[in-house]
């Protein structure tokens, strides 16, 4: 920002006032804006826009030096609403050199006199007219814009660039609004860019949708500046048909407005032709599907074009992508296109997002945030050659050809079932499917914090049924990325500033979309699993006949499932399990039967496919659970065998060295796998030394062996293996930790009475555990007897010493874990595989892939080495 001095300096004519001044005096009785009710001439709205700064003029130098925010800046509040006196009153500002700030007009009055205080509570606002007087806070003067009493001329008063000229209130993701500031000198540069891509302006006659309050609403007054007519037409006073009429009504040649506003229309229209006169079609503020495009150049011009692009109130307008009629049409979503300034325009990586990038901008069109410097840090830099960069939260993608494509927003990215989700990845796969005409998908937080996703779709072809989405829908896509469930809507809602309203999916009441009637139950146990069910999952009724995997069932909910169903008296049961009873019905039957404890220590996942086995061994602790996202890769023909820890789940003893759950683990392959059959055998974490041992063993018997380790070194560290432990762990006999009267003589006894019950708590646990690593008992869902083999596991492993195999293995690994010089003398030969995500997501969507392949690869070898 320029200091006073500074300003005396620069002062100049500012484009917005200058502009218009230079059309009045070409074309005064020209339309200039309507909004239906009342029109406009260039030549009114300079007289008027020059009434009103003089009276804003007179009125601040009356109040003096009151009413300014922080930095000096004496702003200019406008209640905007969409009719033409709003116009009138920003060009009123613009010509006054007045620091302004649009609101509007239907906020609640709290947060009106909240936008007030921030902008340091200034006496004086304009008003579109007299009703909206009673929306300033008490003590403001309000100035009525369309008053023909206001007398009075002024010249267009000169301003610095650099200082600020409007602050712009727009939603912000902590619910307190932001307020993003914008200088002289953006005015200047958003009508060169709209002279630059817009033939013909100054005689165009240009549609306005959208509220004055915000950015795009702002740019649009420029039109006005520069020759061209403003035609206000406010959406949510018509329906789609009657918004069409009005539009052809008054021959428009410019439409701007959303894709989602823009599908309402197509969806409205089965006329034809029905905006000839359109030949300059601007969609943007959300993602454009590639199929809408045929149906809108079915309504307008012969001659029309499509501009999409990316724009933000902070950087203006970012990237350029036109379609015209005949142009090859793609599939999912348009492209941003390439950059307008592209020195000024970068992808810069993300952490824990591996397929994108975010961008940022140079030389942004804002200056930054009015009071609020730490969101301002976060999202603006300077770099070391003195550029100012912003960070948009968008991220993309850019092709061999140098197109760039948009791929969401890290802030809309969700975790479902510990899978780092794009919501828009998946609105793209459904929208190619046949008989969807529009789809948006948001999260659902479920009652136990765990998310879903929810598609929401608009159908056009009645014999489509959500069967066949989701068939269709898995064979694009991971099982984590398909929707536990879909809802069906004839149209989307729309905010009003035309944009697919997804708080108003988020929050509504939906009922899902099925083919048919669900399956119930009658007998009492039947109705209190079918409740509990509901509860977890937290999507409505659940059928006795649905997969309740499908529906979102995540680890963390089946462990809860488990504990409620042991908690009412049916018996121990384990997550594992309800891998092979996937539906309410099935485990009903399950549950009658009493079967509750399993009679093997190893899991079938994929069971009914027809391909020899992979044998998999879990960390310790670990259950088959970890493996069924890559279950889910390698396809229901190829069973894996995920063999537990003994004790785990199923009576019998537990191991406590390694050689010998090595020899369980021989036995279980041994029965599984026909004699001089090769073994694929994978270990995880800590399950990474039983392989390598059983590995051993199985060769030593005759069988050959294809090892693969997921990031472990047998023997060695365990990436995981002992962080649980080390939380609760009693102290030992060689304890130096200070003790209790040395930290209270350190701590005072107040502090140490405060911490005294947390200390308690972990000693008894610690104790608690320390009984089942003596004696495990019999299998529960204890964490703690869970933390207990883990640690018996752990002790196991300390005391292996591996020898060297006389066979190669395979390593797969994450990024930042390279262990290879540790695990390559303990094999004849090491192939290396590198894999994204960390130790803890590796096995989970999208990594999980990257394993899969890796596997499908080992087995393609292994079968033709026995050909």
């Amino acid at each position: 920002m320029s200091s006073a001095g500074d300003s005396a300096v620069n002062a100049q004519p500012q484009s917005l006032a200058v502009e218009l001044a230079r059309v009045v005096a070409q074309k005064p009785d020209q339309l200039a804006v309507t909004d239906g009710v009342r029109e406009i001439t260039f030549g009114e709205l300079g007289h008027r826009a020059s009434a009103v700064a003089h009276r804003v003029l007179e009125l601040q130098a009356e109040e003096g030096s009151t009413g300014r925010a922080l930095g000096g800046t004496r702003w200019l509040p406008i209640v905007v609403d969409r009719t033409s006196a709003s116009v009138v009153a920003l060009h009123g500002a613009a010509r006054a050199g007045a620091a302004f700030s649009p609101i509007e007009a239907d906020l609640p009055a709290e947060r009106i006199a909240e936008v007030f205080r921030r902008l340091g509570d200034p006496k004086v606002a304009l008003v579109p007219d007299r009703r909206h007087l009673e929306l300033l806070p008490p003590g403001v003067r309000g100035v009525e814009v369309m008053d023909d009493s206001l007398i009075g001329s002024r010249e267009v008063v000169d301003v610095d660039p650099l200082d600020p000229a409007v602050v712009n209130f727009t939603s912000g993701s902590t619910g307190r609004p932001k307020a993003v500031l914008w200088r002289w000198n953006a005015f200047t540069r958003s009508m060169k860019g709209e002279r630059e891509r817009t033939p013909g302006i100054g005689s165009r006659r240009a549609s306005h949708l959208r509220p004055f309050s915000f950015g795009a609403g702002l740019i649009r007054i420029g039109r006005i500046s520069l020759g061209d007519s403003l035609h206000i037409l406010d959406p949510r006073l018509f329906d789609p048909d009657g918004l069409l009429d009005a539009m052809a009504q008054h021959e428009l040649t410019d439409i701007h407005l959303g894709a989602s506003l823009m599908a309402s229309l197509v969806r409205g229209s089965n006329r034809g032709r029905r905006l000839p006169t359109i030949d300059v079609i601007r969609l943007g503020g959300e993602p454009t599907p590639w199929d809408l495009l045929p149906k809108v150049f079915e309504m307008v011009s012969p001659d029309a074009t499509v501009h999409v692009g990316f724009a933000a109130t902070e950087a203006g307008n970012m990237t350029r992508f036109e379609v015209r009629p005949g142009d090859p049409i793609g599939e999912g979503f348009v492209p941003l296109g390439r950059p307008v300034r592209p020195d000024m325009f970068r992808l810069m990586p993300v952490e824990d997002v591996d397929t994108a990038f975010e961008i940022y901008v140079g030389d942004p069109q804002a200056s930054g945030f009015l009071d609020d410097p730490e969101l301002e840090a976060a999202r603006f830099s300077i770099d070391a050659d003195g550029v100012r960069w912003w960070r948009s939260g968008d991220l993309a993608t850019v092709d061999a050809e140098g197109i760039f494509h948009h791929r969401g927003r890290i802030d809309s990215m969700v975790k479902v079932n510990g899978v780092l989700v794009e919501p828009s990845e998946v609105e793209a796969a459904l929208r190619v499917i046949d008989g969807i005409a529009d789809a948006a998908v948001v999260p659902k937080v479920a009652v136990n914090g765990s998310k879903r996703l929810i598609g929401h779709l608009v159908v056009d072809d009645e014999s489509l049924t959500p069967e066949s989405v989701r068939e269709q829908l898995l064979q694009q896509l991971p099982q984590a990325l398909v929707p536990a469930m879909f809802v069906l809507h004839q149209c989307f809602p729309v905010t009003d500033r035309g944009k697919l309203d997804r708080r108003a999916l988020a929050e509504g009441a939906w009922e899902r979309w099925r083919s048919s009637e669900p399956r119930t139950g009658h007998l009492e146990q039947e109705l209190w699993l079918a409740s509990q069910i509901q509860l977890i999952l937290d999507l409505g009724e659940v059928g006795f006949d649905e997969d309740i995997w499908d529906l979102g069932l995540d680890s963390l909910g089946a462990v809860e499932l488990c504990a409620v169903i042991a908690e009412a008296g049916f018996g121990e049961m384990n997550p594992n399990q309800l891998l092979e009873t996937r539906t309410a019905g099935s485990l009903v039957a399950f549950l009658s039967s009493r079967e509750c404890e399993l009679n093997s220590a190893s899991v079938v996942l994929n069971s009914s496919g027809s391909h020899r086995p992979v044998f998999a061994l879990p960390g310790g602790g670990g259950t088959a659970l970890r493996f069924q996202a890559l279950a889910q890769c390698l396809g229901a023909e190829q069973p894996v065998v995920v063999i537990e820890p003994r004790g785990m789940h199923c009576a019998g003893p537990v191991d406590r060295t390694i050689e010998s759950m090595a020899a369980h683990a021989v036995g279980e392959i041994t029965e599984r796998l026909g004699v001089g059959e090769r073994c694929v055998l994978l270990g995880f974490s800590a399950g990474a030394t039983s392989a390598f041992e059983t590995a051993r063993q199985l060769h030593a018997s005759g069988r050959e062996v294809d090892l693969m380790l997921l990031d472990a070194v047998p023997g060695g560290r365990q990436p995981s293996a002992a962080s649980l432990i080390r939380t609760v762990a009693a102290p030992t006999a060689n304890d130096d930790r200070p003790g209790f009267l040395h930290r209270l003589r350190d701590r005072g006894p107040v502090e140490t009475a405060r911490r005294l019950p947390a200390l308690l708590t972990t000693r008894r646990r610690a104790r608690r555990i320390e009984r089942y690593v003596v004696d495990p008992g019999p299998p529960s869902h204890d964490l703690d007897r869970y933390l207990a083999l883990r640690r018996i596991q752990s002790e196991a492993i300390r005391a292996y010493r591996p020898e060297r195999l006389p066979f190669a293995g395979t390593l797969i690994r994450v990024a930042d874990n390279p262990i290879e010089a540790l695990v390559e003398p303990l094999v004849q030969g090491l192939t290396v595989v590198e894999v994204g995500g960390d130790h803890d997501s590796m096995l989970m969507h999208p990594h999980v892939s990257a394993i899969a392949d890796a596997v499908i690869g080992r087995l393609a070898v292994t079968s033709a080495s026995e050909v």
